[in-house]
């Protein structure tokens, strides 16, 4: 999972998140569980790497997320919170 939100990063956003969105083995490069970037190019290698994977972010960051990421999709939208859903690579080579 990552969060694509500009800082600071407030930690009670975590506190909302279901806890099986945020379970996963640490990265064994970077030993990071989450990927929590405001600029957009780390979060497009991460989904180049992780799927199918969630994005967590804001509604202006999931609109350029929609219209530059292929088969990403809005999962979930709570105000101006959406999560972003990528679809695992065998379904992104069908399209």
């Amino acid at each position: 999972m990552a969060v694509h939100i500009a800082g600071p990063v407030r930690p009670s956003m975590f506190f909302y998140m279901p806890a099986e969105l945020a379970r996963r083995e640490p990265d064994p490069v970077t030993g990071q569980v989450l990927l929590v970037r405001g600029e957009q190019p780390p979060i497009k290698e991460f989904l180049e790497a992780h799927r199918p994977a969630y994005v967590f972010t804001d509604a202006k960051r999931a609109r350029a997320l929609l219209e530059s990421t292929p088969a990403l999709s809005p999962e979930m939208q709570r105000g101006r919170w959406v999560l972003l859903r990528a679809a695992p690579i065998q379904r992104v080579a069908e399209r």
